[in-house]
């Protein structure tokens, strides 16, 4: 039986998945199961990852590669492979991300160590040349620095217990955006205890065609509602397990940041009623959030008042 399960979703990553798959099977930790679900990849993605790893034979017996029906999307993709995983211990890879060659084991011992649910660590910014590492050792309060975004919210960096994310109270996202974080802060408050690798063993590939600047308000507009909906999840396993209720204040500002993401689609008065009818439940609680700044509760006043597309310009340039 494997010890770590590292899931990786396949699709449209020809140019990536080399790197990243050698990075992979190339790891000093030996007891690795490698899933790899194929989200009907359009391009030479599975051929690719099946030469490099006809390369690693005594990987050979390590590596699954699954192949989903249709195309289902990252967040469907994963659950797969969850599912799939036989693992004591899970984690994710980005197939266009690559990780330290000692990653896993170091965060492996870190677990048994400590006896701890949870493994994180720290990571890189890359764009394939110049690496920034990004160290986030953050407050004694996971889910509070979640929620605040003063902690990343990947499953990449993240090392569970397959029988934490096996528990029946979990309730799984719905939507692509936001899903990591909806997931992770589950996975905390059932934790039993967590610990933290102060050291960048994960590569986050930046690619700059990937995010564009001008973006379409319709997918704005998507992205910020598929957020909001897996804040809702969240909120729902809150209430069902009636763990949590300290922060309040919290759950108010990540539902302002989904908020907040709409902001370059409200570029008319008829759509300021996309932000209005976005998270309406806190719409007069966000003006006394300690969280939410000055600014940010003038601009939601405007918008309200109809005004902001009209001053737009100016407070952006603020």
């Amino acid at each position: 039986m494997p010890t770590i399960s590292v899931i990786i979703p396949v699709f449209r990553v020809e140019d990536y998945i080399e790197r990243c798959a050698r990075s992979l099977f190339e790891q000093s930790f030996e007891g690795l199961e490698y899933i790899f679900v194929d989200d009907c990849s359009p391009d030479r993605s599975v051929s690719v990852l099946e030469r490099v790893a006809a390369q690693y034979p005594k990987r050979e017996n390590s590596v699954k590669i699954l192949k989903n029906e249709k195309n289902l999307g990252v967040l469907k993709t994963r659950m797969k492979g969850i599912a799939a995983a036989t693992g004591d211990y899970l984690i994710h890879c980005d197939a266009d991300d690559w990780v330290v060659q000692d990653m896993y084991e170091k965060l492996y011992r870190e677990a048994v160590s400590k006896n701890a649910d949870i493994v994180r660590c720290d990571f890189y910014k890359s764009d394939g040349n110049t690496h920034l590492p990004c160290t986030q050792s953050g407050s004694e309060d996971p889910v509070r620095d979640l929620l605040l975004g003063k902690r990343q919210g990947s499953l990449c960096t993240h090392l569970v217990k397959k029988e934490l994310v096996d528990d029946p109270r979990i309730v799984y996202p719905v939507q692509n955006m936001a899903e990591d974080m909806t997931l992770l802060l589950q996975y905390f408050l059932l934790a039993q205890s967590y610990s933290y690798v102060n050291e960048p063993l994960y590569y986050y590939y930046q690619n700059s065609n990937s995010v564009s600047s001008g973006d379409s308000k319709e997918k704005i507009v998507s992205q910020a509602y598929q957020m909001s909906e897996n804040v809702g999840i969240f909120h729902t396993f809150l209430l069902q397990t009636g763990i949590g209720s300290e922060w309040k204040n919290e759950i108010v500002f990540r539902k302002f940041f989904n908020k907040r993401w709409l902001l370059p689609a409200v570029d008319s008065v008829r759509n300021c009623r996309l932000w209005l009818d976005c998270h309406r439940d806190i719409n007069f609680s966000l003006y006394r959030n300690p969280y939410i700044t000055k600014r940010e509760k003038l601009i939601s006043l405007l918008v309200e008042l109809r005004l902001y597309p009209l001053l737009r310009k100016i407070i952006r340039g603020r």
